[in-house]
């Protein structure tokens, strides 16, 4: 069965009359006994409650999901924006007091207690989002990048359930046959697990995005705001008219199950334990590759890494905690070297349990990188009496996540042109440790 959301990113703070495409959307999933999801912007929420449009703030508190969708969406200086230097820690810092405000303007209009899941404001998607909304509390994040493209599973991304959004409606809609709609949806049924229809209520009104004209490298005073061009009303009827064709087709399909972030987030909640019993399948499923594995659980190369330091320092069991992953790109050794027991032992002073891991550790006088570490240390805790590191990669098959292979932000979406973009989209892919599927699901996504 494929789990479906119906996901809208809420954003327009701009034209007050998109606030009618909100309620217009929610009236029409309420109509049809689905609860939809509506990522909220920070300033929309104040923004609909300063147009005095209570008929939409009670429709989506009272029958649908609220979660988040940033602060202050595109307005300058965006996430990415921000925190693109060097420095993590005040990136985050930055990162999570910004976002802290707009979760709570978000909470204080609807009356919400707990957001189950944040999206990224159009390309605004960076690995510092991903912990920040972890470190927040928010349990998934929804339009990311680091994805399954082949089933959809939500991905374990820096601590962080990530999925990926599937059909965007407002412009899928209206120039899309009935007939072609029902084969898509059968498409779906056949090759997902977990698929996300989304839309921006607005742009079923408008035919321009409000940030576009508005926000497009720089901010348009607001006493200078711009209003955006309307679709034909025809084209708005047709619309709406597809989008209830499209509910009907999968609300009564028994191979769909509309579900919510929240189901889904409860759905994921585990502990996740490895014991010295589980070393022996770790390293043969390492030694075969260095990617995540699903069994005997999931885990991250991160989780275990942290795992075999627990038990180097004579643990029985680890119970894995957030991980984190690297600052700049980790070294590899370039020639053999063997190691013991004893020169592992003397590096654990170097492997924080907590914090972003060192590009490499010394064990004794010997230099070694994380992958060639945890090769030796799954070894020795096999029962290896010293192991012989060879060269060999460092980074996980990224052609699993295409997406994140090939992220490059600096010359996309409305950023501001001062955007470089010098950390941000290498620093994910310096985050793959902590990738990681679900138990039991095949272990690379896109393998056949």
């Amino acid at each position: 069965m494929t789990k479906l959301v119906f996901s809208f990113d809420t954003e327009d703070y701009i034209n007050p009359e998109g606030a009618d495409g909100i309620l217009a959307t929610a009236q029409l999933l309420r109509a049809n006994g689905i609860k939809g999801n509506f990522n909220m912007v920070g300033r929309m929420a104040l923004q609909l409650r300063e147009w005095g449009r209570q008929d939409v703030i009670d429709e989506l508190r009272n029958h649908h999901e609220i979660s988040y969708h940033s602060t202050s969406h595109s307005m300058h200086p965006t996430i990415n924006e921000y925190t693109d230097f060097c420095d993590i820690r005040m990136a985050l810092k930055l990162f999570k007091q910004d976002e802290a405000r707009g979760i709570q303007m978000v909470k204080d209009v609807f009356g919400v207690d707990k957001i189950n899941s944040a999206c990224p404001p159009g390309s605004s998607h960076s690995y510092i989002a991903h912990y920040g909304y972890s470190e927040l509390g928010i349990p998934t994040y929804n339009a990311g990048y680091c994805v399954d493209e082949n089933r959809g599973r939500p991905v374990s991304v820096c601590n962080i359930y990530a999925m990926q959004y599937g059909k965007c409606l407002e412009y899928y809609l209206p120039v899309t046959s009935e007939e072609d709609i029902k084969a898509y949806v059968d498409e779906v049924a056949k090759t997902k697990d977990l698929y996300i229809f989304y839309h921006h209520p607005q742009m079923a009104i408008f035919s321009e995005w409000c940030d576009e004209i508005n926000f497009n490298g720089d901010n348009t005073p607001r006493d200078q705001w711009k209003s955006s061009q309307k679709w034909p009303e025809e084209r708005r009827k047709l619309f709406y008219e597809r989008f209830a064709y499209l509910i009907n087709l999968v609300k009564n399909d028994p191979r769909f199950e509309i579900t919510t972030y929240a189901e889904i987030a409860k759905s994921l909640e585990c502990t996740r334990t490895v014991t010295l019993s589980d070393i022996p399948a770790l390293r043969k499923a390492i030694d075969q590759e260095l990617f995540p594995v699903t069994l005997p659980e999931s885990l991250s190369l991160c989780d275990i890494l942290q795992a075999c330091r627990s038990f180097l320092t004579g643990k029985k069991e680890h119970v894995c905690q957030k991980v984190y992953g690297f600052y700049a790109e980790p070294y590899a050794r370039p020639e053999p070297v063997t190691v013991t027991k004893h020169d592992l032992i003397n590096s654990l002073e170097f492997i924080p349990e907590d914090d972003f891991l060192p590009e490499f550790f010394y064990a004794g006088s010997i230099k070694l990188g994380p992958a060639d570490w945890l090769r030796a240390a799954l070894a020795i805790l096999d029962g290896e009496e010293s192991y012989t590191v060879t060269p060999g990669p460092w980074q996980i098959d990224t052609d699993q996540f295409p997406k994140t292979r090939d992220d490059d932000l600096s010359h996309i979406w409305i950023h501001s042109p001062l955007f470089e973009d010098k950390y941000t989209s290498d620093r994910m892919r310096l985050q793959s440790w902590t990738f990681r599927m679900q138990k039991g699901t095949q272990r690379k996504p896109l393998d056949p």
